[in-house]
């Protein structure tokens, strides 16, 4: 399973970063619910989302459907922390 939901993700991030217009220097796309291509259980996806909405880096995000999966996209911007 894990290495599928990898795969899964890979692809998502690609497609993702094919149709992307924003600015933002980062992002970070976290699918919206569990799916047969993300079977994640929902309480541990949940906490993915809420530790994007309280990370302070993410300024922005918006509902997407990228492929055949609803996704999350968060925004963010890097220059008010040291990163390396």
């Amino acid at each position: 399973m894990i290495e599928s939901l990898g795969k899964n993700l890979v692809k998502l991030k690609k497609e993702f970063a094919d149709v992307y217009d924003g600015t933002s220097q980062i992002q970070e796309v976290i699918p919206s619910s569990s799916s047969s291509l993300f079977p994640i259980k929902e309480q541990n996806l949940e906490l993915l989302h809420q530790f994007a909405t309280k990370n302070p880096i993410y300024y922005n995000s918006y509902e997407k459907n990228i492929g055949d999966t609803d996704c999350v996209v968060y925004e963010g911007d890097i220059n008010k922390y040291w990163l390396n």
